[in-house]
């Protein structure tokens, strides 16, 4: 980053409010705000885009925007794109989550990060560990953190929201406060099914992520099941093997005894560190199969039938389910009927079914679904005219966004977390946690 120079940072939040603004230089013009929120938004996760002569950067987080504008001409994409990731997690680790509240409830905080980070818009350390060193405000919890597993979590488990916390910058703080550790594996899944129900493409990215509040940054011993295999460099023996096609490690991670026993151990830094990352290809059993039906009931009246089955164990649930799907061309009303496994008065607060006119789009909601347990959409189309075009090919697919607490489709599992610290006094708090979640979800039709 030496040398590197921005204008403005920002921080923009899902409707395109200003949440925070960082002006180093005045010579981005004005006009540019007023369009800024409409240039990135619908863009991918990290875009670059220069407009009349602005370099304009931005990285989405959990609906939020983290932007930086600059106009010098030796600007790398990739060293801003890498900033502002930088910039998300060192926020986070001091907010303890990225929302809209926690942005506004350390704003001062905020401010203070971007002081030693951003000097007069030149870049300097990134490292949380580095700037615990020199912030003195705390960080200030949001108010409703999001927690994915509150219906699903037994009592001697903790819930996500619980590692949703900052990371202590006082001593009197970091005298006080508890040591814990927190390891989720989670596996994000890019699914697509053809409109026969067959797997066009199945891929799951797996991370480990530790988030550590330990005292003194000890030794941590983390080891994954025996049954895992890396297909590049292991010999696949037989079918119950866990076999990834790839796998890469954090730097600061000692894999010298990963290859015999499948146990790594490294020194966790204060906050969030992605220990390892996997990815596995084609050979696992999606979690949701997606089945349409078309019935003509007349002239200007047609049914569409949606059924969704999860594949998954029926010891394992969702913590929510949302079905999304194009509008065809030509309604003038639609109504929904479901069908379900839930008792009726439970149903009614679980699922709801919507049109939305003005985005063209139908959006079933599902609240938590148990596996085995089969859900149907009856969706009524009723036409301002005859309809004679194919409805299913406006339509066009069919999009899946959900999170399945403590299930993961490629069958990794943590053997133990441990904490190499000889005191006896020395007692941490250890959690483990596992998601399954949709990255890219899709039935074609």
């Amino acid at each position: 980053f030496a040398g590197m120079h921005l204008s403005e940072f920002l921080i923009l939040s899902s409707r395109g409010d200003f949440l925070l603004l960082k002006d180093y230089t005045g010579d981005i013009p004005q006009k540019l705000h007023d369009s800024l929120f409409l240039l990135i938004s619908g863009e991918e996760q990290c875009c670059f885009k220069n407009v009349e002569g602005t370099n304009v950067v931005s990285v989405q987080s959990n609906g939020l925007f983290f932007i930086c504008l600059t106009i010098s001409i030796n600007t790398l994409p990739s060293t801003l794109i890498s900033l502002l990731l930088n910039l998300v997690r060192v926020v986070k680790d001091y907010c303890g989550t990225i929302s809209e509240s926690s942005i506004r409830n350390n704003f001062v905080l905020l401010h203070e990060i971007l002081d030693e980070v951003l000097d007069f818009g030149f870049i300097q350390n990134c490292s949380t560990v580095h700037l615990k060193c020199l912030i003195a405000n705390e960080g200030a919890q949001a108010t409703k953190p999001f927690d994915i597993f509150a219906e699903v979590l037994q009592q001697k488990t903790k819930s996500s929201n619980a590692a949703s916390r900052p990371v202590s910058v006082s001593v009197s703080e970091d005298r006080d406060q508890k040591n814990e550790v927190y390891l989720d594996l989670v596996e994000s899944l890019t699914v697509t099914c053809s409109p026969e129900g067959e797997v066009m493409r199945a891929d799951i990215i797996g991370k480990l992520i530790l988030k550590s509040y330990l005292k003194g940054n000890p030794e941590v011993q983390i080891a994954l099941c025996h049954n895992m295999k890396i297909k590049s460099r292991d010999s696949i023996q037989n079918n119950t093997d866990c076999v990834v096609d790839d796998i890469n490690f954090h730097p600061s991670v000692n894999q010298d005894s990963f290859d015999s026993d499948r146990s790594i151990h490294f020194f966790p830094s204060d906050g969030e560190t992605t220990v390892l990352q996997y990815r596995k290809h084609d050979a696992f059993t999606p979690p949701f199969k997606c089945y349409t039906q078309l019935e003509e009931v007349g002239n200007k009246m047609t049914d569409l039938i949606i059924k969704l089955n999860p594949t998954f164990p029926s010891s394992s649930s969702t913590s929510e389910v949302l079905l999304t799907f194009k509008a065809p061309k030509g309604i003038d009303s639609v109504s929904f009927s479901m069908a379900h496994n839930y008792d009726e008065e439970e149903e009614e607060e679980r699922q709801t079914a919507t049109y939305l006119r003005q985005k063209q789009k139908i959006v079933w909601k599902l609240g938590r679904v148990s596996g085995g347990s089969e859900q149907i959409l009856r969706v009524k189309f009723n036409w301002e005219s005859p309809k004679a075009s194919n409805i299913l090919r406006e339509i066009g697919s069919i999009l899946l966004d959900f999170e399945i607490p403590m299930f993961l489709c490629s069958g990794i599992q943590i053997r133990y977390l441990r904490v190499l610290e000889r005191s006896a006094q020395y007692e941490p708090e250890r959690w483990v946690r596992y998601l399954s979640q949709a990255c890219s979800y899709r039935f074609r039709l």
